[in-house]
């Protein structure tokens, strides 16, 4: 190798590098603002915004039928979202994607749950991939 084809590639890892970190500094607050606007839009019932603004891998798996019975369920059974606070985060960056996993303690008017989302970082902003929410308050009323 010569010395400037090592000295391009140090650039562009060194590129890299810098760009990665500053999705990853971007990743958090996005993720926290994307969990308040996800409560607000669930609190209001607005199903169909949580899935239109959902990434592509989550509707990959899961339509806006099957998305709108489970957020509906979620609503009617636990009421609406009282109060949520992160238990863990974190954030991570694999081939250039960015993604944040955000575990809520959430309490609802009428049981508490466990939230896990997952969100990929696109442009500075926070795209759910994944939601998934465990309550024995949901399974029992």
């Amino acid at each position: 190798m010569t010395n400037r084809s090592t000295c391009i590639t140090a650039f562009a890892a060194l590129l890299l590098v810098v760009l990665g970190c500053g999705a990853i500094k971007e990743g958090k607050p996005a993720a926290e603002s994307a969990v308040v606007e996800f409560h607000s839009r669930l609190n209001e019932e607005k199903y169909k915004e949580i899935y239109e603004t959902s990434h592509q891998q989550l509707k990959d798996v899961s339509s806006e039928e099957d998305m709108t019975k489970r957020l509906s369920a979620v609503r009617t059974k636990l009421g609406q979202v009282v109060e949520s606070k992160t238990q863990t985060w974190n954030v991570g960056n694999f081939n250039l994607t960015t993604t944040v996993r955000m575990i809520q303690n959430t309490q609802f008017e009428h049981g508490k749950a466990d939230e896990t989302f997952i969100f990929v970082i696109e442009e500075s902003k926070a795209v759910l991939q994944t939601y998934n929410i465990n309550s024995m308050d949901l399974i029992t009323k």
